[in-house]
């Protein structure tokens, strides 16, 4: 998963998912303010903000850019690091860092209504997240299936090769944005009333929470 997303209330028929796809993984690489508003406007102002550590959502969307196949395994690990050891990487993180803080603050200020989840949090205690996202979309509770999620990992379908990864990956400009991303966007979480960021569940995060 990269960056943070924000999931539409309603469902978006599988004929038009490709598309929508496309259409968000160009657009993104082009945040201007009609963008941003336009992808509020497409989910009714009503959200489900997924969160995720800036850090491994860049490390993700970098990997699938790289591999050029999103729902593949990616690039091998020592090919993933030496992508990673570049001025083009560097650049990438930044820029990426400032658009996951924009999703995050505009999702926050122009909703409606809105339901922030963790991904850390919720890979802890899926069940709990799950009854509430189930509440919040107005679905009926299904105690057997949230039982039998609680009991399977689904550990084969993630990605392995982005574990481990040194803590210098890194520059120190990405790291600082990255940084700077997270405090702000802490501070306008809890401010609203939403549950703070997992910092302590973050890697490479290096400085101390409040």
């Amino acid at each position: 998963m990269e960056r943070n997303v924000l999931i539409p209330t309603h469902l978006v028929p599988m004929e038009e998912q490709d598309l929508v796809m496309e259409d968000i993984m160009h657009r993104r690489r082009q945040p201007d303010l009609d963008y941003r508003l336009n992808l509020l406007v497409r989910y009714a102002g009503r959200l489900v903000l997924l969160v995720r550590n800036p850090f491994k959502a860049i490390v993700s969307w970098w990997n699938h850019a790289k591999s050029g196949d999103t729902f593949n395994q990616g690039l091998k690990r020592q090919e993933l690091i030496k992508s990673m050891k570049t001025q083009d990487f560097c650049q990438f993180a930044e820029a990426e860092a400032s658009m996951w803080k924009l999703v995050t603050l505009d999702a926050i200020a122009l909703s409606t209504e809105i339901l922030v989840i963790h991904f850390e949090t919720f890979q802890k205690d899926k069940e709990t997240h799950l009854k509430h996202l189930l509440n919040f979309l107005r679905i009926p509770v299904d105690e057997n299936r949230l039982e039998c999620i609680g009991k399977h990992a689904l550990d084969a379908l993630k990605r392995k090769r982005s574990k481990n990864l040194p803590e210098d990956i890194f520059c120190d400009k990405a790291r600082k944005a990255i940084e700077d991303a997270i405090e702000i966007v802490r501070e306008t979480l809890v401010a609203g009333g939403h549950p703070d960021l997992p910092v302590e569940l973050y890697e490479h995060f290096s400085r101390h929470p409040n």
